[in-house]
């Protein structure tokens, strides 16, 4: 669970977001995120991931959280994009 947010009914979660490494800087995972804060009326975004994909996030003006050791020697972020309802 993201720390120091309320979860609301009408927050979106991703739980599994991937784009071929052959397709990646394209702009695809982009446009997915986009699609979904378009054409839904969600207050937010969230998503739990790792180190490699926070950047990806943060450029799409996700708010990162560390989450902390939430595996053996894996750091978790959670990510939250507030929506423009």
């Amino acid at each position: 669970m993201y720390r120091d947010v309320k979860r609301e009914a009408n927050q979106c979660e991703i739980k599994h977001i991937a784009v071929s490494p052959a397709y990646r800087g394209k702009g695809i995972g982009r446009e997915m995120i986009r699609y979904v804060e378009e054409h839904h009326a969600f207050s937010s975004i969230y998503a739990e991931t790792d180190q490699e994909a926070v950047l990806f996030y943060k450029n799409i003006g996700f708010h990162i959280t560390s989450l902390g050791e939430k595996y053996p020697g894996v750091e978790r972020f959670g990510c939250l994009l507030t929506c423009n309802i």
